[in-house]
């Protein structure tokens, strides 16, 4: 997962009957409030004496893999009665889908001074401190960098903890987590590599640990189809799906996510290997990088078999209908999408710099791994699944048995409650 662009934010508040901040009539009244009533007794009552969480996240982009890690850990934390609400970016993609999957949320407004960079002023740190106190907040859980000034500083105030869950594979400054009791990375070489800056200076934090992203596992073990694949993609998409090998990418439009790369191999299994083959693009990007994009392979001469299908909730289906799931990024935190992909027992084609390469991608083992500067590389590993059947159902069942043993949701969200309760003051 990576960190997109940097955004300068001031936000703005609104005021609700039993919400009032404090002495601060500059910060205008733009909130929203949302709590589904299957979740007002994990607030009102707390019987089981349970840390209350504030999630934080506001970024104003696509949903990407940050997003399903908070509704994951939002949704099975609720379900566990944990009171956990999240902050977010009002009217944004993940705000809407904060609210149409039933999670306690604040929605707040935004304005953007600049597109360069981010840096909240002293507002948001002032919303978080009226959050906190009205809500009795007892662990605030960061998601952006932009945030963590804020966070921190209302945390050291009112005495509860911080943690900050860093979704990048980038190799970041440990100063910037000085302050903070945990740090969860869904990156086992950052994990280590911050454990090390951690004891070398002195930096404090009680927790640093690697936690495989969580997400919705249970719709892709319980999946199950209810047409086949030429009625699927006709009926969803308006494709007509050919009686060729079918690839799957799933990843938002970043330059960091390598589609280029997968573009050239396509163009070269096409017009030089003469193998036919379709590739189906899940994802979101703005209007410009889209268009980039479809223009790159409008040049290479393959519309015909690459397909945008933007943002989609049909990822099981989209898994199961297709043949290959290959996720080429130059960088990659751990890949959400490829443990779906392994649960749907399909056959992987990851980068090396994913952090799920030699993890849950171990080559010719549970999945082939490439060079993602490596156009040929990447096209041999798909002809070498293309000839060999067995070998397509070999990788994609040792990836589901691994996948099923210890990248689970479960296993992820046990790591966190122990961390949550070893640092809750």
């Amino acid at each position: 997962m990576f960190l997109c662009s940097y955004f300068k934010v001031a936000c703005i508040f609104l005021l609700a009957p039993s919400f009032v901040l404090a002495k601060n009539s500059n910060i205008s009244s733009k909130i929203e409030y949302f709590e589904p009533s299957q979740y007002s007794e994990n607030f009102k009552k707390n019987e089981l004496n349970l840390p209350s969480i504030l999630h934080i996240n506001i970024a104003d982009q696509p949903c990407g893999g940050a997003a399903q890690v908070i509704f994951a850990l939002c949704l099975n934390l609720l379900n566990q009665g944990y009171p956990v609400k999240v902050v977010a970016a009002k009217k944004s993609h993940f705000h809407k889908e904060l609210k149409r999957l039933n999670i306690p949320c604040y929605g707040v407004d935004l304005h953007w001074p600049t597109k360069n960079k981010a840096t909240f002023s002293d507002d948001l740190t002032k919303i978080l401190d009226e959050i906190c106190r009205k809500d009795k907040i007892d662990i605030i859980h960061v998601h952006k960098h932009w945030e963590y000034r804020s966070a921190k500083s209302v945390a050291h105030k009112l005495n509860i903890a911080a943690v900050a869950f860093y979704h990048s594979f980038i190799f970041p400054d440990p100063e910037k987590f000085r302050g903070f009791d945990a740090v969860m990375l869904a990156n086992p070489s950052v994990a280590e590599y911050l454990n090390i800056q951690n004891t070398e200076l002195s930096l404090g934090i009680k927790n640093i640990e690697f936690i495989c992203p969580p997400h919705n596992d249970e719709k892709f073990l319980k999946f199950v189809p209810n047409c086949d694949r030429k009625t699927f993609f006709k009926n969803t998409y308006g494709i007509d799906a050919l009686n060729c090998p079918v690839i799957c990418m799933i990843a938002n439009f970043y330059e960091c996510k390598n589609h280029r790369l997968l573009f050239k191999a396509v163009h070269k299994l096409i017009y030089e290997e003469k193998i036919p083959v379709q590739v189906m693009l899940a994802g979101a990007g703005t209007d410009k990088e889209t268009e980039k994009f479809k223009k790159i392979v409008h040049d290479y001469g393959i519309g015909k078999n690459i397909f945008f299908l933007g943002y989609t909730s049909f990822i099981p289906d989209l898994l199961f209908h297709s043949d290959i799931k290959i996720l080429p990024s130059k960088g990659e935190a751990f890949g959400i999408v490829l443990m779906e992909a392994a649960l749907m027992k399909k056959a992987i084609i990851v980068s090396k710099n994913s952090g799920a390469a030699g993890v849950l991608v171990n080559h010719e083992v549970t999945g082939l791994v490439i060079d993602p500067n490596d156009v040929s590389d990447l096209v041999l590993q798909i002809k070498k699944l293309m000839q060999n059947p067995d070998l397509v159902s070999t990788l994609g069942m040792n990836a589901y048995n691994l996948a099923c043993t210890k990248f689970t949701t479960e296993v992820a969200l046990q790591n966190v409650k122990n961390i949550y309760h070893g640092i809750w003051k």
